[in-house]
């Protein structure tokens, strides 16, 4: 009888011993995802003021952004460039232009060999959304066609994003890695120009 209560015994506490060593590893191991949770917010935070600096060191007004950068990327795309704001017969840079009852300044409007507008573009500074331009954009475009006939494509930028609007054929806007050439544009206007409505053919 001694012995069978000594095996019981020795039972019980095997199992209390199992189950304390379960609940030791389960509570190393929350421990170890909080400490990865905490590491991760860390990298986060570490992450977000590192960005955070950079995007103030970057922080150029509009004039800048167009001087920096915008400028730049036009050239690569094959305009001829005026510099330090000034205009050539490809690239009118800050034209006036009435929008809603005033005048406003486009800052850039690209121009086809005939003379009329390809393009319009609108630059905020980096630190914006390059949507806020989007509007404005689109008011130039506006003013450019009553006085030209042709609308133009309508880009905006921060100088880090460009979108393309060919809002005249209800294409929605799209983001884009570099601006169009001029070849490029005015094949795009042309094919505008020229579609045919699929009920006619």
């Amino acid at each position: 009888e001694n012995e069978q209560r000594r095996r019981e015994t020795l039972r019980k506490l095997a199992a209390q011993e199992a189950q304390l060593q379960l609940l030791l590893s389960e509570l190393e191991r929350s421990r170890s995802q909080a400490e990865a949770a905490e590491k991760t917010v860390e990298d986060l935070q570490s992450l977000l003021s590192k960005g955070q600096s950079v995007a103030r060191a970057l922080q150029f007004d509009e004039a800048t952004t167009r001087e920096r950068m915008v400028d730049s990327q036009l050239i690569d795309a094959g305009w001829d460039v005026g510099p330090n704001g000034t205009s050539t017969e490809e690239v009118t840079q800050e034209l006036p232009l009435p929008a809603e009852g005033k005048t406003e300044y486009a800052d850039y409007v690209l121009f086809g060999d005939d003379g009329k507008p390809l393009a319009v573009v609108e630059v905020k500074r980096t630190i914006k959304s390059p949507e806020s331009g989007r509007k404005q954009a689109e008011l130039y475009a506006n003013s450019l066609q009553t006085k030209h006939g042709q609308r133009p494509v309508i880009f905006y930028t921060n100088g880090f994003e460009i979108y393309i609007w060919n809002d005249s054929i209800n294409d929605t806007p799209r983001k884009i890695y570099g601006f169009y050439s001029k070849d490029s544009l005015q094949y795009l206007v042309f094919q505008r120009n020229n579609r045919k409505n699929l009920n006619e053919l």
